[in-house]
């Protein structure tokens, strides 16, 4: 039915001032596209064709009896989208019809050419110049346009960019889905010969069990299985004794690291307790010369300067001040190693009570 349908593509010169102006046309035949091969990616008919480009009649730059303006690349392609995919359209006659607004049309030339003489007399003053007004509207309207091409080169870019990573997401899926099927062929494939060859033995055991008769093979059959159940048995054993060995040593490992671990963090909090109370006494030693040099300064108030006096009373409180605050940050510093290695001390016990448990539960099993 679809045999003799004729694509017609036409090709258009937008301006913003006037309606779309069609310039060439071409066309192809639709039994082109259906003698076309299935593509392997994309699963429907793609054809790529080098059309020419006839001029249209109102283009006046073209002469000849062709009147052909040029060649087109187009690579077309057919997709069944199902009767749900694919609704009902109505084809339109020319690229005219596809516009639905025809506000977005601007003006022709004859109220173009009225709406400039109305402009003209509004942009400009008494003196002939230019108004503010209307050069600060002119730039503007450039500035607009300036960012709605930069907006519309962005969303290109972003179109672009999204496209690539859904066709490389779609290949790599594609490649998956391949290689999936490839593996399930030789599987199915493998699972066929072996089937094959169990139907093989199966056949010569029937034969060799006629010739030899019933019972025999029966005897055989039997003495085969009681021996590859003792095989199996004997194996069996033999991986759950090296699993529950590899296990046990493992554990043990395990449990030796953990404790070497906690055993140096529990040096490591020691030496830093340690630290911290020898800075402790060096502080207090500190405090104590303060306050002895507080105490001489103050036996030696009545022969000295009252304002010097003074001064020093206030540099040797504000040190004894910071001297408290020191003692008073490094007493919270040693509570705080205090308080972890009793923590660590703790979780050591305790691992050494799970470690001598599990020993104790593998030597009994």
């Amino acid at each position: 039915m679809l045999q003799g349908v004729v694509l017609n593509i036409e090709i258009c010169h937008k301006d913003k001032f006037r309606s779309d102006e069609v310039i060439a046309t071409t066309s192809v035949h639709l039994e082109e596209v259906l003698d076309a091969p299935l593509s392997d990616d994309s699963g429907c008919r793609c054809l790529s064709m080098d059309l020419p480009l006839v001029a249209s009649p109102n283009n006046q730059s073209v002469t000849g009896p062709t009147r052909q303006c040029g060649r087109i690349q187009a690579v077309i392609y057919l997709e069944d989208l199902g009767g749900e995919k694919a609704p009902r359209v109505q084809p339109y006659a020319t690229a005219m019809d596809n516009i639905t607004d025809l506000s977005m049309i601007e003006p022709f030339e004859t109220s173009r050419h009225q709406q400039q003489q109305h402009h003209s007399t509004l942009s400009t003053d008494s003196t002939g110049n230019l108004r503010p007004e209307y050069i600060c509207a002119v730039e503007l309207e450039t500035w607009k346009k300036n960012e709605e091409a930069k907006f519309r080169v962005w969303l290109k870019d972003q179109e672009a960019a999204r496209m690539k990573t859904l066709n490389a997401e779609y290949t790599a899926k594609e490649a998956t889905r391949q290689r999936e099927f490839a593996d399930k062929m030789k599987s199915l494939a493998t699972l066929e010969a072996k089937l094959k060859k169990k139907a093989t033995e199966l056949e010569q055991r029937e034969t060799d069990a006629a010739n030899l008769g019933c019972h025999q093979v029966r005897i055989l059959a039997a003495e085969e299985g009681v021996a590859k159940e003792k095989e199996g048995v004997a194996t069996t054993l033999r991986r759950r004794d090296e699993e529950h060995a590899f296990a046990q040593k493992r554990l043990v490992t395990d449990h030796e690291h953990a404790l070497r671990l906690q055993a140096e963090k529990t040096k490591i909090a020691s030496k830093r307790a340690f630290e911290a109370e020898e800075r402790v006494k060096e502080l207090q030693l500190k405090v104590k010369e303060a306050e002895e040099s507080a105490n001489k300064a103050h036996a030696t108030l009545q022969s000295s300067n009252m304002v010097q006096l003074q001064a020093d009373v206030k540099v040797l409180k504000h040190q004894l001040e910071q001297a408290a605050h020191r003692e008073l940050l490094l007493a919270k510093s040693r509570d705080h190693f205090r308080a972890a290695v009793r923590q660590l001390c703790k979780q050591l016990d305790k691992q050494n009570i799970e470690v001598s448990l599990l020993v104790s539960n593998q030597c009994r099993q």
